[in-house]
């Protein structure tokens, strides 16, 4: 086996061990290599019932209620998100798999994240749909992250994701995976903040603040594989 090709954030990156793509890739642990994993077992399994949920009218559905311009989603499935939502989601799914479809969704926080999942949530998944633009925005007095996950969370979809943090860190999550995702992240503070990380096949573009914030490659666990990271000047 041979070590194809390995570089640092925020480059364009592809660490893989084997001439066979298919095959387990390597995963870096503190910039050596630490062990070897499947790529399939990145994808997070996920429900068929598929839920619409509109945010611009504020109509409650199916696990999935309004109250003070606050989505809360209480079981599992998936919930297509439309329309644009001056508020926050919150799912509180206790051990169940969430995904999250956003299609053209808008969602604006005066307070606290624009996303939220609790700690009873096991498998949480967010999705941009093909040929959509999406957009998280907190505020100013945000602390929290733009989307706050205590457990595992998942990006996958080739629609457009632009999260933008006003008042911190962008995405904060336990363990982060990307996969097939487009993300566009702007922060003030961090914008990922995770003790684990794993890109494969997806295109981000970070851009930061101050020096000391601008570094995603602090986790303990990193992988990527087949993806662009490109790093711009905060604005």
């Amino acid at each position: 086996m041979k070590i194809k090709q390995l570089l640092t954030l925020p480059f364009t990156i592809n660490a893989y061990i084997s001439n066979d793509e298919t095959k387990a890739k390597c995963i870096l642990y503190r910039d050596k290599i630490h062990a070897f994993i499947n790529l399939n077992d990145l994808v997070t399994k996920r429900t068929t019932e598929i839920i619409d949920v509109d945010l611009s009218k504020q109509k409650s559905t199916k696990n999935a209620t309004f109250e003070n311009n606050t989505l809360y989603i209480t079981s599992d499935g998936k919930y297509k998100l439309f329309g644009a939502l001056e508020g926050n989601i919150i799912i509180d799914a206790t051990n169940e798999d969430v995904e999250l479809l956003l299609d053209n969704a808008q969602i604006v926080s005066n307070k606290g994240a624009c996303i939220s999942f609790t700690e009873n949530c096991v498998n949480c998944s967010i999705t941009a749909l093909d040929d959509t633009e999406n957009y998280l925005i907190d505020s100013l007095s945000n602390v929290d992250g733009v989307i706050n996950c205590p457990s595992s969370l998942t990006f996958s979809g080739k629609g457009n994701l632009i999260v933008t943090a006003l008042g911190g860190d962008g995405i904060v999550t336990k363990k982060l995976k990307l996969f097939n995702a487009k993300l566009d992240i702007s922060a003030t503070g961090r914008t990922v903040a995770t003790d684990n990380m794993a890109v494969i096949n997806s295109e981000i573009v970070i851009s930061a603040e101050g020096v000391s914030s601008t570094s995603n490659s602090t986790a303990d666990c990193l992988l990527i594989q087949g993806s662009r990271i490109q790093k711009t000047e905060y604005k």
